[in-house]
């Protein structure tokens, strides 16, 4: 009898805990370009690619470039660099590119 109820208990809460997770209806899409330098178009290593509102960033590699998986909401995306002006991009911009390449002004 008591193998009974504590396997009872043991299915109720494993429902309720399934019954509880629900499937993200946000799709995701991925983005990925280079940053470079606008006036001698170097690529730069190591920009800060920021999202607004999310705790989440990535930076650029060796080579300059990013890739980023973004939920449908996001419209654009802030870049920031030691000695550079920040650039926001919207994502528009990038998903319609093949060749993305973000260009980053000197201060």
């Amino acid at each position: 009898m008591r193998k009974s109820t504590y396997l009872i208990i043991a299915l109720l809460i494993a429902f309720n805990i399934n019954a509880g997770v629900k499937e993200d209806p946000k799709r995701e899409s991925t983005i990925s370009a280079q940053v470079v330098d606008k006036e001698s178009g170097e690529v730069l290593t190591g920009v800060c690619i920021m999202i607004n509102g999310e705790k989440s960033n990535t930076y650029t590699d060796f080579e300059g470039f990013f890739e980023l998986s973004l939920s449908e909401e996001v419209e654009a995306i802030e870049l920031s660099f030691i000695s550079y002006n920040n650039k926001s991009v919207s994502i528009g911009q990038l998903l319609d590119s093949a060749d993305a390449r973000i260009e980053l002004d000197p201060r």
